[in-house]
């Protein structure tokens, strides 16, 4: 299920926890910022969007994780404003299915980086 998605984080938060981590943050990585309404136009039938993070595998997780994880663009519930209040953001990734064959007409930028840290812009 997961290899079927091409993943995004929509927060620049999530992106620098990730690099963060303690099985990332010695490593480079490359990291492709998109332009979002460029993605979503040309790919909003496969949208798909998640309220947790489906790479969060820790055994005994708050937040279910599976098939019902990820809904449509039209489908997903965005939560009540007296929820969203104590709640940072409610989309944690936004995965496109079957691929972004076409990333190239997407990016906005292209950089190598270590826990946050801009090492090489390429684009």
């Amino acid at each position: 299920m997961l290899n079927d998605r091409v993943f995004f984080f929509l927060q620049k938060a999530r992106l620098n926890e990730l690099l963060a981590a303690r099985s990332y943050r010695d490593d480079a990585h490359t990291v492709i910022t998109v332009d979002t309404r460029s993605l979503v136009t040309a790919h909003e039938a496969d949208i798909e969007l998640t309220s947790v993070n489906t790479g969060f595998a820790q055994r005994f997780s708050a937040e279910p994780r599976g098939r019902d994880s990820f809904q449509s663009i039209e489908e997903f519930a965005h939560p009540t404003r007296a929820h969203a209040s104590t709640k940072v953001v409610d989309v944690a990734e936004l995965a496109v299915y079957r691929g972004v064959r076409d990333i190239t007409e997407h990016v906005k930028r292209v950089e190598r980086m270590r826990e946050g840290t801009v090492l090489e812009r390429f684009v």
